[in-house]
């Protein structure tokens, strides 16, 4: 009953004042009651029990306003309900009630009670007219007292001075209780709020110190591929240049390690801050993914001098159903550290798997690197986090992201790994991506590859219409989709690409996005509403990042990142116009 209405105000004064409020009704509701029949019973006047019934009624409703949450209209009521009844027996009682013990009662509960000032200044100046008032008639009658005789006088003089007082230092030491009892509450939140502040500060402090060194190792790992493609290209532009083959595997495997860098930079940013955007899960086939994943990474591999295995088990099914790049992204940070790690000459396993209950699909990327130690391989999923900064080169994301997307994918990255002395390459380090069963075809096979080669279909004859406004970029797209058998028609934006498409019918439209004139998504809309041109396959080469997501619904496009793996571009281009033939709307 005491508790009713404190869950309303996290203030501790407040609480106090309500808890006050409703012991003081409860006590008033109580005293009322027994005294009015008690002074009906010694003096034998009704008015005593009609008046003290009707102000323990009222004694209740303020506790229930305040179990209502009403609780200032409860302090107010109450404080009103004192002065009244303080002024009515007042008048009543007239010589047989000491004022200043009602002036210590009006007053006290004026300051204890109320919560505004204004609220209390005013029932303080209503108290001083009432007790001056009351004052007045005792000695002028102006409002008639009630006769008593000696005993009676006696009786209720001392008796309520008794009961005014005693409630009066009951509430005071209540009041002071509660304010003590809120002063220590309030003293342990200083004590734990100061606790929390400082742990906040110190992983602050970490977590400031921890960037600090991932931008200088980001600094560095971007120099580090950058100086060796600004070499290479010196050397590719000297007059005397003999061709190297060396000198471009290097300069791809550079090129890779730079965009390694910067999407993982990326997508920390994006993980970090909940703006990595929701992508539609879609049919992926293991081999040929494998496949692809070995390709990407075929040049840094040969750099590295380190052989790449795919393995496939029996029980592996044909196609999964997961968010590709989500799992393309797992994949590579983990492949790029394995071929980092692993010493020379030895092999990079990418196996798949499904687990023995057949509700999990497992991938592993397996070297033979010098190994984790057991106390730092959970420490290595944290971001920035880094097992010696001084022997390898790295900025401590990669895992770290991975962890992220394979936990966005319901599953969990797992590692096991033996140490390795230096020169030993008999122990293994193994990372496991274990992920939940969403969907599986039927169909299981069993293949090992080793270092896959390039993908060799040809497009002899066809005629494919590259947009794009960058001179440099067309020129190399060119290159690369002439060697694919395509004959090439060039735009520099969208509205000279769509012209050139409607005279010429290309079979396939490559193109960039943010164009001057007409961009991308214009050009697109454009195509689809010319019904001679909508059947045409369209692939979108951008560095607009979701860009890919616009597309779900159109099955004749799509989406290739910039800076992109020819690969990667050649595989789209083969699933579009495989789409084409067989007739997809």
């Amino acid at each position: 009953m005491v508790q009713g209405g404190v869950e309303t105000t996290e203030d501790l004064t407040e609480q106090s004042r309500i808890k006050l409020t409703n012991s003081i009704s409860f006590i008033l509701a109580i005293t009322s009651v027994a005294f009015g029949w008690i002074y009906f019973w010694v003096v034998g006047h009704i008015e005593f029990v009609i008046a003290t019934t009707i102000e323990t009624a009222i004694f209740i409703y303020i506790i229930y306003l305040n179990h209502q949450k009403r609780t200032l209209l409860a302090g107010i009521l109450l404080q009103g309900l004192i002065t009244v009844a303080v002024v009515y027996f007042g008048i009543l009682f007239g010589k047989a009630l000491e004022v200043y013990v009602l002036a210590v009662f009006l007053c006290g509960g004026s300051i204890l009670f109320l919560k505004f000032s204004r609220a209390r200044m005013f029932f303080l100046v209503v108290g001083v007219i009432a007790i001056v008032g009351i004052e007045f008639n005792k000695y002028y009658q102006v409002l008639p007292s009630l006769v008593f005789n000696d005993r009676d006088f006696s009786f209720i003089k001392y008796s309520s001075v008794s009961v005014v007082l005693l409630l009066t230092v009951m509430a005071i030491w209540y009041n002071v209780n509660q304010h003590r009892k809120a002063q220590v509450k309030l003293n342990e939140q200083k004590r734990d709020l100061k606790q929390e502040v400082d742990n906040r500060t110190d992983d602050l402090r970490k977590m400031v110190e921890s960037k600090s060194i991932f931008i200088r190792e980001l600094t560095h790992e971007l120099r580090t591929p950058l100086n060796s493609i600004l070499c290479i290209a010196q050397f590719k532009i000297k007059p005397d240049y003999v061709e190297d083959r060396a000198d471009s595997v290097n300069l791809y495997a550079a090129c890779y390690n730079t965009l390694q860098i910067v999407n993982n930079t990326l997508d920390r940013f994006l993980l970090e801050n909940n703006r990595k955007p929701a992508i539609a899960r879609q049919w992926i086939n293991i081999n040929d993914f494998g496949r692809e994943m070995l390709l990407a990474f075929h040049y840094i591999a040969i750099s590295a001098e380190v052989e790449l295995e795919l393995f496939i088990a029996e029980n592996m099914p044909r196609t999964v159903y997961e968010i590709e790049p989500y799992l393309r992204q797992i994949i590579s940070n983990l492949l790029g550290n394995a071929i980092k790690y692993t010493a020379p000459g030895t092999t990079v396993k990418l196996n798949f798997g499904l687990a023995e209950g057949g509700d999990k699909w497992m991938i592993e990327v397996v070297d033979n690197g010098p190994g984790i130690p057991p106390e730092k391989q959970n420490l290595i999923f944290e971001e920035y986090a880094r097992i010696n900064i001084a022997t390898v080169e790295g900025t401590g994301v990669g895992l770290a992201n991975s962890k992220s997307y394979a936990v966005l994918l319901g599953g969990d990255i797992l590692v096991r790994s033996v140490l390795n002395a230096p020169g030993i390459t008999a122990g293994e380090t193994v990372f496991t991506v274990v992920l939940p069963v969403i969907k599986f075809n039927d169909g299981f096979q069993s293949s090992t590859i080793k270092n896959y080669p390039l993908a060799s279909v040809k497009f002899n004859g066809l005629t494919a219409l590259l947009v794009e406004d960058d001179r440099m970029n067309r020129a190399l797209q060119r290159r690369y989709i002439e060697d694919l058998g395509f004959n090439i028609l060039e735009a520099v934006d969208g509205e000279k690409g769509l012209a050139l498409a409607k005279e010429n019918h290309p079979d396939i439209i490559i193109t960039d996005v943010r164009m001057p004139l007409m961009s991308g998504r214009e050009l697109l809309h454009a195509v689809r509403a010319d019904a001679t041109l909508k059947h045409i396959p369209i692939i979108f080469c951008t560095g607009e990042y979701g860009f890919d997501l616009s597309l779900e619904a159109d099955p004749l496009c799509k989406c290739v990142a910039k800076p992109f793996s020819f690969s990667v571009l050649h595989r789209a281009i083969q699933e579009l116009m495989l789409a084409q033939l067989v007739g997809v709307k």
